[in-house]
C-alpha cells in the first residue's frame, strides 16, 4: 500500500484511541491536521527497526501512546490483508531464506546501496552473503584526492562542493540516446568494446612472454 493509505490507517487509529481515551501524553496534538501524516513516518521507522519496539512503552512520556497506536495499526494492516514496506522486507526475506539454494547460483553486484534500516539491513547481508560471489560498489567519498576522471565523478556526483578541473584521462565516457532500448545497446557495446580490447592486450601478452 502506498503513503495516501498509510496515512489514512494511521488518522483512523488515532481517532480510535482518542474517542477510547486511550491517549495521554499526545492527546493534545492528536487531532491536529498533521499528526497522522508524522505518525505515519514514526509507524514505518519502529517497524523497520523492530529490535527497539521491546522498549516502546517504557520510552519518555509518549511511549505508552506510541505502541498503543502501532499495535492498533499492526491489527489493521493485518485485517485488511495490506503490507507496508516493512512487511514488504519481511516477506523479501522468506523469499531469500526460500530460495538460497537459487542465489548461490548467482553473482550479484551491489551499486551504490546504502540500507537505512535495521530489517533492510538485514535482508540486503542475507542476499549478499548467499550469492556464489558479491561485489558492493558504493560512491562514497575517500580520503586521498581522485586519481582520475572516475574516481572524482565517485567523489562529487552526489556532493555540493566544487569539483576541480582535471584533463580527461578516458576514465569516464559520457553518451547520450533517445530512449532506454538505445541506451541499453551502447552499453553493451561499450561494453564488449572493452573486452575486446582486453582480450587482445591479452593476446599481445601472452605471445611476447
Amino acid at each position: 500500500m502506498g503513503r495516501f493509505v498509510r496515512e489514512v490507517l494511521a488518522a483512523r487509529v488515532t481517532a480510535g484511541a482518542a474517542s477510547r481515551g486511550e491517549l495521554t501524553y499526545l492527546a493534545p496534538v492528536a487531532g491536529f491536521p498533521g499528526f497522522p501524516i508524522a505518525l505515519t513516518d514514526t509507524f514505518e521507522e519502529l517497524r523497520l527497526n523492530p529490535s527497539g519496539l521491546s522498549r516502546l512503552w517504557d520510552c519518555g512520556e509518549s511511549g505508552p501512546d506510541l505502541a498503543r497506536l502501532l499495535a492498533a495499526y499492526s491489527r489493521e494492516l493485518s485485517a485488511r490483508g495490506l503490507a507496508d514496506h516493512a512487511d514488504r522486507v519481511r516477506l523479501a526475506q522468506q523469499a531469500v531464506a526460500a530460495s538460497e539454494a537459487a542465489i548461490r547460483e548467482m553473482a550479484i553486484v551491489a551499486l551504490d546501496l546504502l540500507p537505512r534500516t535495521e530489517l533492510e539491513r538485514d535482508l540486503f547481508g542475507s542476499v549478499m552473503r548467499a550469492a556464489r560471489a558479491h561485489l558492493d560498489l558504493r560512491l562514497a567519498p575517500g580520503s586521498l584526492d581522485p586519481a582520475s576522471s572516475l574516481e572524482s565523478l565517485q567523489r562529487y556526483l552526489f556532493s555540493g562542493d566544487s569539483v576541480p578541473p582535471r584533463a580527461d584521462d578516458g576514465s569516464v565516457e559520457i553518451f547520450s540516446t533517445s530512449g532506454e532500448a538505445l541506451e541499453s545497446v551502447e552499453i553493451a557495446r561499450s561494453i564488449s568494446a572493452a573486452a575486446a580490447a582486453a582480450y587482445a592486450g591479452c593476446q599481445s601478452v601472452c605471445r611476447m612472454s
